[in-house]
């Protein structure tokens, strides 16, 4: 079912201490319980409106290409899975000849591994992703190449719409003052930054620059 894709958001308490003395309590969003994280409850909905944007509906394959650390490619695999469609997912080949432990994962979601060998930067292995799904289009398939980080329009608005459903009402009521967040394509923050306009996001930057108005 779908509703497995999007269900409510658990939100923990922690206490933290600076030393013997002195602590502080922190709450934190567990979505790391989820098998895709944050980005599975908005990825059926993005695929079927980027879908029809590009006349691709129904699809028949979601693709995407990314580096071996996001978690964008076991997001993608979950639904493909729960959608009973195909996921094909493009990274570079690691020089021990291993998946990486995040491909493993999309691997055993069920979808297609496409390791590009050297030279493999991003713009290669997404390269190698866009060559693909022309080549699988013109074969009469309906194969979808989504965004990197799915940073996109429809994502935006479908995952801001399924978080405001599934964030409890007491965090919705009382926004938190402060929410330290990792960025990579800067997808999340910039939805949390939607949802919580007054919160200060303490951003720990992994990927892209992160531009002051992504932060709300």
């Amino acid at each position: 079912s779908e509703e497995l894709l999007n269900p409510p958001v658990v939100v923990r308490p922690h206490i933290c201490k600076i030393d013997r003395e002195r602590e502080f309590e922190v709450h934190v969003f567990r979505d790391d319980a989820l098998p895709g994280g944050t980005k599975q409850r908005a990825m059926a909905d993005t695929v079927r409106q980027v879908a029809k944007e590009s006349r691709l509906h129904p699809v028949e394959e979601i693709v995407y290409a990314g580096p071996v650390e996001g978690f964008a490619q076991i997001a993608m695999a979950v639904t493909a899975k729960v959608l009973n469609i195909a996921a094909s997912v493009f990274v570079a080949k690691q020089r021990d000849g291993t998946l990486f432990h995040l491909t493993q994962r999309a691997k055993d979601q069920g979808a297609s591994i496409h390791e590009v060998p050297p030279p493999n930067r991003l713009k290669d292995v997404q390269q190698a992703a866009k060559v693909y799904t022309e080549e699988e289009q013109a074969k009469g398939r309906r194969v979808l190449l989504m965004p990197f980080g799915l940073h996109c329009p429809a994502f935006l608005d479908a995952l801001e719409h399924q978080l405001r459903d599934s964030i409890p009402r007491h965090v919705m009521l009382q926004p938190p003052r402060r929410m330290w967040l990792v960025a990579g394509s800067a997808a999340i923050l910039e939805v949390m930054a939607r949802i919580f306009p007054t919160t200060e996001f303490m951003v720990v930057q992994v990927g892209k620059t992160i531009w002051p108005d992504q932060r709300g």
